[in-house]
């Protein structure tokens, strides 16, 4: 082989080479948006089922022939559950890692929606509320970490100041952007 021709060789690997490394450089950048939607989704669809205690409210009233104030007993066992498992997010943290975390604790939620559903009594139902302020607690922390740990400071706080932006808001729920409204157009 000539001198030429070895060069003409070299270059079309070096070609070849670069093409695979931006091919790998751009579905690195796709991953990356995909779970940086995953996760800004997760944090819009944790708030879906809060929106639910105050639209479904009236037909749990008047299945379970209850007080106005009742629904006050159903916020709190869910606010403890939510404080619970997020001051422990760190000790659980220590003993998995955030995919058995998030797993885990969409198994806590899918349970307790589906117990709000079937629930015949008021009791299991309160419980219940116990179990999905547990598992909105520990999805909110585990995102958290995830998203603290894999994503650029940039990311977390336009996930901040877009997905939480009604924090203040009176009637607003931390964390949850829109999803209350959204439930009551479902």
């Amino acid at each position: 082989m000539t001198a030429r021709g070895s060069s003409v060789l070299k270059k079309r690997k070096a070609i070849i080479i670069r093409n695979a490394e931006h091919k790998k450089s751009d579905e690195r950048v796709s991953a990356g948006l995909l779970l940086i939607g995953l996760a800004y989704l997760g944090f819009v669809s944790l708030g879906l089922p809060d929106g639910l205690h105050g639209v479904a409210w009236p037909f749990i009233r008047a299945t379970f022939h209850l007080p106005l104030d009742a629904l006050g007993t159903l916020l709190v066992m869910f606010t403890i559950g939510y404080l619970l498992s997020s001051f422990s997010s760190g000790r659980l943290l220590a003993h998995m890692n955030v995919g058995a975390l998030l797993a885990f604790s969409c198994l806590l939620m899918a349970i307790s929606l589906a117990g709000y559903a079937l629930t015949p009594r008021w009791l299991w139902m309160v419980a219940l509320g116990t179990v999905a302020g547990a598992g909105s607690g520990a999805i909110d922390a585990g995102l958290n970490t995830y998203a603290a740990t894999h994503f650029s400071p940039r990311t977390v706080n336009l996930e901040t100041k877009v997905l939480r932006k009604d924090e203040h808001v009176p009637g607003g729920h931390p964390g949850r952007f829109g999803s209350p409204a959204i439930v009551d157009r479902l």
